[in-house]
């Protein structure tokens, strides 16, 4: 069986903010194979337990969906939610941490993610 995880990523250096920000931040719920790469086909069974939800300093928290769509994973407010309608994406790599997640967002082509933490549900 493949365990759900909880996965924190802080935004990561940037020219913006050299050293980060930890008050903007993801926490995902997803299941990881043990290569750390996210079981599709899990995810696919639960949809509901697959979430996200994006923190802000300055603005209210927003929740979601993490959803597959080709080669990449978005946030989706629904899981049924149509391609174009999501809050972020990533493409699918080996989450890890230490490792650096490239989240695409409304306005951004891509911001630097660190994957802080990893803990088992």
């Amino acid at each position: 069986m493949v365990p759900w995880k909880k996965i924190r990523l802080e935004l990561g250096p940037t020219i913006d903010r050299p050293l980060g920000s930890v008050s903007r931040a993801y926490l995902l719920h997803l299941p990881l194979q043990r290569d750390g790469h996210i079981n599709s086909d899990r995810v696919k069974r639960y949809p509901l337990y697959a979430t996200v939800r994006r923190f802000r300093a300055n603005e209210a928290d927003r929740s979601g969906y993490v959803v597959p769509n080709q080669k990449r994973w978005n946030f989706m407010n629904t899981p049924g939610s149509r391609p174009g309608a999501e809050f972020g994406s990533f493409a699918d790599c080996a989450l890890a941490v230490g490792n650096t997640v490239d989240v695409h967002e409304a306005g951004h082509s891509g911001l630097p993610f660190t994957i802080d933490a990893i803990d088992d549900d």
